[in-house]
């Protein structure tokens, strides 16, 4: 689910030269402040990244809603933080697995980013 917020927010479309793309494009564009146009920012005027950063977070509360009403009333909180607080590290984990940015990686990235009209 994070995989595919991270992809689209960016683009779905990633070369096969990235190693990681989620790292290497998605996640160190969405830091940049570069994201997808879309309607609610066309509309409302707010940046695309608040936008992507609160579509994020209602899916991942339903789905922390949805998954805990399969748990024991007594444990569902704690697995709802839990849910929550993994699906919001997993960029910061992608991240620190990572390897650092190569000046190629870097230049590649900042190619497909002027293809896309960023």
């Amino acid at each position: 689910m994070s995989a595919a917020v991270l992809s689209v927010a960016v683009t779905p479309y990633f070369p096969e030269s990235f190693a990681n793309p989620l790292v290497e494009i998605a996640v160190r564009s969405l830091r940049e402040g570069i994201a997808r146009r879309n309607l609610p920012s066309d509309l409302f005027g707010a940046s695309p990244v608040v936008v992507i950063a609160l579509f994020a977070a209602v899916v991942i509360a339903a789905v922390a809603a949805a998954a805990s009403s399969l748990v024991p009333r007594a444990n569902r909180r704690a697995f709802a933080v839990a849910l929550l607080v993994a699906a919001l590290a997993y960029p910061v984990l992608l991240q620190a697995a990572s390897p650092a940015e190569s000046p190629d990686a870097s230049r590649a990235r900042h190619e497909l980013l002027a293809k896309l009209g960023y």
